[in-house]
């Protein structure tokens, strides 16, 4: 049992390397019995708890254990955040190591983020989901369409001409 701080800021004592999770985010207090306390300490972008398949915002709430949770945007469980304790974090590890192990815990999550489902007001994309690397390869596909789109105009002006 203990009190412990989440956010993105290294002194805290669960670290969450995401863009959305605020320096001083969240603190979780474990009563005991399975049961977590956690209290949104003003963060930007707020605490949210999945229920009914309905994401609610909180500034205070007490969870189990399995129940989901966003901070941010990041989802995670009270029983993630514990573990993050226990586990220390290599010196140097990287944004993308703890993007796939985010993947990870979505593939294994049945009740996935569906696309357009309203969070706390923001609606979620399926691409908020995938790894960065897949972020940028569509970008860059999107680009090469955009491309061959002019070109091709480009070629039917000439041609007019």
């Amino acid at each position: 049992m203990g009190t412990f701080t989440i956010g993105r800021d290294e002194t805290n004592d669960i670290v969450i390397e995401d863009t959305s999770v605020s320096r001083q985010h969240a603190r979780v207090e474990d009563l005991g019995r399975g049961r977590f306390l956690i209290v949104d300490l003003q963060s930007a972008n707020g605490c949210f708890v999945e229920h009914d398949d309905n994401w609610r915002q909180f500034g205070e709430a007490e969870v189990t254990a399995s129940e989901n949770l966003l901070l941010g945007d990041h989802q995670t469980t009270a029983r993630e955040l514990i573990q993050r304790i226990a586990k220390p974090r290599q010196p140097g590890a990287t944004v993308m190591a703890e993007a796939e192990e985010t993947q990870r815990g979505f593939q294994g999550n049945e009740r996935n983020i569906e696309l357009g489902k309203n969070v706390g007001g923001r609606s979620w994309a399926w691409w908020k989901l995938r790894p960065e690397y897949q972020k940028i390869a569509a970008i860059a596909a999107a680009a090469v369409l955009g491309l061959l789109i002019v070109i091709a105009a480009t070629i039917g002006l000439l041609k007019g001409v």
